[in-house]
């Protein structure tokens, strides 16, 4: 399980409705991975920190690992698609 190799936890930026954040949250659990979810709509500073980030974008979910600063947005719809992506950031 990833979350045993690398003991980090993840930022997740959603919000509610969103089925791409809903879909990310769903394979972190199953996944194991421990992380900490921001509702940008309830959150207007996470808004601004999303979109400074994303150069002016907002596509979610946005999922930072908080001490490398790597990034990975959106979720594929393929399990293994987001646990290359989700191991992509989790790497030194």
């Amino acid at each position: 399980m990833l979350s045993r190799k690398k003991n980090k936890r993840l930022l997740v930026y959603g919000m509610e409705g969103c089925i791409p954040c809903e879909r990310a949250i769903s394979y972190l659990k199953e996944l194991g991975i421990e992380f900490d979810y921001v509702d940008i709509e309830k959150n207007s500073d996470a808004r601004l920190d999303v979109e400074i980030i994303e150069g002016g974008d907002l596509l979610l979910p946005l999922i930072v690992e908080p001490v490398s600063e790597q990034i990975a947005i959106g979720c594929p719809v393929e399990m293994e698609k987001f646990k290359k992506e989700i191991w992509r950031i989790l790497s030194p």
